[in-house]
């Protein structure tokens, strides 16, 4: 037992100093950037690196390391209309990072070929705000209106030279489900990494209410209103729409007409549609009319 315990150590011993090799993530944060500036990163603001070292220095490597803080004041900016430049090159970079990671790991690659910073002033713009929601209605319910937002605008804050391409501002992607009651979601706005809105959150409320029936007559309008006669004048339509909306169906919600030059024998075909997005035709009689010329 006492040599198998000597020899795992020796093998731990032997492990920990051979070289391994790992990738990691860097992720980048700034400091010393002034209050009314922001910066952009160019291509991103994480990389990829691939580093070595032996077991025992690569396991001391922990995941705080993998960030990388930048102070931007002791950068040299160079300014190009009104924006302010800084390029670092991949050896650049290899340098920081080694300095970052200490003597002990050695940094074999890095998968950008080089970081560029800009620093430009911070422009705030005002823009209409639109939910983003996906969601099914559970059958035999329908929305009383549309989706009602807390707010119609909302500030977008970011850099001056990007943020007049803006023109609305959507919310992030929301998948809801089946719905099937009355709620209100907390919605956050979506910006890209770095920009703000005020406010960042937008309360985005559906109405849900349950669908019924109803019935009515609607007069049937001729194509030639002048010497005909129609046999019945009116048709009974039957249609569904949300229970708040159900005493304000009226005659004027429906289309219903006839074409004289399209009769079949004595007999006219009605045509019937609804015109207000609410109201759904189920079904309607008669579907044909008889008539008569009167000279």
């Amino acid at each position: 037992m006492l040599s198998l315990i000597i020899s795992a150590g020796f093998w731990l011993i032997n492990s920990l100093n051979e070289v391994y090799h790992q990738d990691r993530t860097v992720h980048l944060k700034f400091t010393g950037v002034p209050e009314n500036k922001w910066i952009g990163v160019y291509p991103a603001a994480t990389f990829d690196i691939s580093i070595s070292g032996e077991g025992f220095n690569l396991f001391q490597v922990n995941a705080s390391k993998d960030t990388l803080v930048m102070n931007i004041s002791r950068m040299n900016f160079i300014e190009n209309r009104g924006i302010q430049n800084e390029t670092l090159s991949s050896s650049e970079l290899s340098r920081l990072l080694q300095g970052h990671y200490g003597k002990s790991i050695s940094i074999q690659k890095i998968s950008i070929d080089s970081l560029t910073l800009e620093l430009e002033p911070i422009s705030e713009r005002q823009l209409y705000v639109s939910s983003r929601m996906r969601f099914d209605l559970r059958e035999g319910y329908t929305l009383a209106k549309d989706p009602e937002l807390s707010i119609s605008q909302a500030t977008l804050i970011g850099p001056a030279s990007k943020i007049e391409r803006w023109d609305t501002l959507y919310t992030q992607q929301e998948n809801l489900g089946t719905v099937e009651h009355s709620s209100t979601y907390k919605l956050k706005i979506s910006v890209p990494r770095g920009w703000r809105t005020k406010p960042e959150y937008v309360l985005v409320a559906l109405d849900v209410e349950e669908i019924v029936q109803g019935e009515m007559e609607i007069p049937i309008i001729s194509n030639k209103k002048d010497g005909i006669r129609l046999i019945p004048d009116q048709v009974k339509v039957k249609y569904s729409c949300g229970l708040s909306r159900l005493d304000r169906v009226t005659a004027e919600d429906f289309n219903a007409t006839v074409d004289v030059d399209q009769n079949a024998g004595n007999r006219l075909f009605v045509n019937v549609s609804s015109n207000q997005p609410f109201v759904k035709l189920i079904s309607y009689y008669p579907t044909s009319v008889d008539y008569l010329i009167i000279e």
